[in-house]
């Protein structure tokens, strides 16, 4: 069978424009030489759920669905479109900026990629396990979460009376809410976050921090005063060592200048919160 020439994009989940980071939801490949065009998606959304407490899984299935389905009728019309735009539709992007117009909202996507196959449906198959599937691999061990790394500092403060003065506190800003678990006022909010890093791609490391970077990106603009903490846990794993450092830089160089403690040296942080609580 003859070699033919496609096309493929990979659709990104983007829950915030202002944080900045992405994670594979999909990838779409177009073969013009073989009527095809089709999207294939991811079938594990734990991810999504775990940085996203709100994400709206049936929404953006949904809106995958109505892409799927208009881009496999565009490749049974033979790709037809005006003369103006005839390239666009039959290439990957092309037919997304068709469909889409600019990459704007939740669904977004990467450049362009291609390649050459005898099987485009095959070619999916292949390239959706290797750039999406291969990253939901479930790891063995109990993953640690952002609970089990307060613990570190708790112990530091157990015998104070802190820990029961600690709330919930939400920054307001003109560009979104940054909602911190626990947090006290003593002149300004002293605010604590714990973030595990303990998973097992760089990916899912590498979002979150941006996602916290991004949040304190949003909260420049607060009108109120506060202190960001940050008590971070390395992954398990330590090929992730290297993204974990990466996710501690990004998190140190962020506004409002973040305090960013590892677990192992959480008494630091325990000092600083009861000598702005006792002063």
């Amino acid at each position: 069978m003859k070699l033919m020439p496609y096309t493929f994009v990979v659709l990104q989940y983007q829950h915030s424009p202002f944080a900045g980071e992405r994670l594979n939801i999909g990838l779409l490949l177009v073969c013009e030489g073989r009527s095809f065009a089709q999207l294939k998606i991811r079938d594990s959304w734990k991810r999504f759920s775990d940085a996203y407490p709100d994400f709206d899984r049936n929404a953006v299935k949904s809106d995958l669905k109505a892409l799927s389905v208009a881009a496999s009728r565009i490749a049974k019309e033979g790709f037809s479109a005006p003369l103006d735009t005839k390239l666009w539709c039959s290439t990957a992007e092309g037919l997304l900026l068709r469909l889409f117009g600019t990459p704007e909202g939740s669904i977004v996507w990467s450049s362009q990629g291609a390649g050459v196959t005898h099987d485009p449906e095959e070619e999916l198959e292949k390239l959706h396990s290797q750039l999406i599937a291969r990253f939901d691999h479930v790891s063995s061990h109990d993953r640690r979460d952002d609970d089990d790394v307060f613990q570190s500092l708790k112990s530091h403060l157990d015998d104070t009376h802190l820990l029961a003065q600690m709330t919930e506190h939400v920054v307001h800003s003109p560009r979104g809410d940054v909602r911190f678990k626990r947090s006290f006022k003593n002149g300004i909010w002293h605010c604590v976050q714990p973030l595990s890093f303990d998973h097992t791609d760089r990916d899912t490391i590498d979002s979150k921090a941006a996602r916290w970077a991004g949040h304190l990106m949003q909260a420049e603009e607060a009108d109120e005063n506060f202190q960001p903490y940050f008590i971070i846990g390395k992954p398990s794993n330590p090929s992730f060592l290297s993204a974990f450092e990466s996710a501690e830089n990004l998190l140190s160089s962020a506004p409002r200048n973040p305090i960013v403690v590892r677990e192992e040296d959480s008494e630091t942080i325990a000092d600083r919160l009861l000598h702005a609580f006792q002063n």
